[in-house]
């Protein structure tokens, strides 16, 4: 908060109007959205409107910046201005607009698992897509439009995201087939024929955003209800064998059962919490 007020205080000094000024701070004002420390640079937007019209040494505004290092705070403040298209219509040196940036395959460890990282650069590439004019959709840099140059730099990551997703398909479906030998209904073979669903998708760069991480949804619901209901069968099963003869062995045996079933439902649940938080929460722009 001190930090904040002493930027307050500078903003209300300067003349904006002399280029000196503006050159000494344009420095830090690009530094903080590299950085993502996105109250300064709200702070020098709000003194001086003409800051988002800043270039750096490379033809970068401070949008270009934000996207180019997947500063998601700094981009928001897109949402929150007068947004004026002509402010993300600029290309750098090599003729790159900022749809070009958010094409390009930036490390992150924010999520894990090769399909949420997918997922969350397909969110990034969306995002910019719709807010740039068509125009610069279909552009070329040096040899690529945008969508050719996610292509490219994602082949990999779409890989590793198919080999993950079928690695965790096959791994449940191990556990929804234990179910169906076990309890003998048919009923119960509902999350195997869905976890086929995604062995066999197609997995294109779009199935990321929606398709894919829906069906695992899904998928691991209705295996979590058929894990609580083979659950409740084996415990009423116990009671009517041994409740009447042996009332000793009943909780026990019982208990024991549960321990290795539950230990696999919570070591499944945060793969499903992220997934649904990552599919269906707020997102990292909001539901704007």
């Amino acid at each position: 908060m001190q930090a904040v007020e002493i930027v307050r205080i500078i903003c209300k000094g300067v003349i904006w109007n002399d280029p000196q000024n503006q050159q000494l701070l344009k420095k830090a004002f690009f530094k903080a959205a590299t950085l993502g420390i996105s109250k300064f640079v709200q702070e020098i937007i709000a003194a001086y409107k003409g800051s988002v019209y800043w270039e750096d040494e490379n033809k970068h505004t401070i949008f270009h910046v934000a996207v180019l290092h997947r500063r998601a705070e700094v981009f928001n403040l897109i949402y929150s201005s007068t947004f004026k298209s002509n402010w993300l219509g600029s290309n750098d040196n090599i003729r790159n607009n900022i749809l070009h940036f958010g094409g390009k395959l930036v490390p992150s460890s924010e999520v894990a698992g090769a399909a949420l990282q997918m997922q969350r650069k397909l969110e990034w590439f969306k995002a910019v897509e719709n807010l740039v004019h068509p125009f610069l959709r279909e552009a070329v840099n040096n040899e690529q439009t945008p969508r050719e140059v996610f292509t490219e730099e994602h082949k990999e990551l779409v890989k590793e995201g198919e080999k993950w997703m079928k690695e965790t398909a096959t791994a449940c479906s191990v556990v929804a087939a234990f179910i169906i030998t076990v309890m003998f209904a048919a009923a119960f073979t509902v999350p195997v024929l869905m976890f086929l669903g995604i062995l066999t998708s197609r997995y294109s760069e779009e199935d990321f955003l929606l398709s894919l991480p829906r069906k695992l949804i899904i998928d691991l619901i209705t295996m979590f209800f058929s894990i609580a209901s083979m659950m409740v069968s084996f415990g009423a099963t116990i009671y009517l064998v041994l409740f009447s003869t042996w009332k000793w062995v009943f909780i026990p045996i019982t208990l024991v059962g549960c321990v290795p079933v539950t230990l696999f439902a919570l070591l499944q649940f945060p793969l499903l919490f992220d997934m649904y938080s990552s599919t269906y929460g707020r997102g990292i722009f909001g539901r704007k």
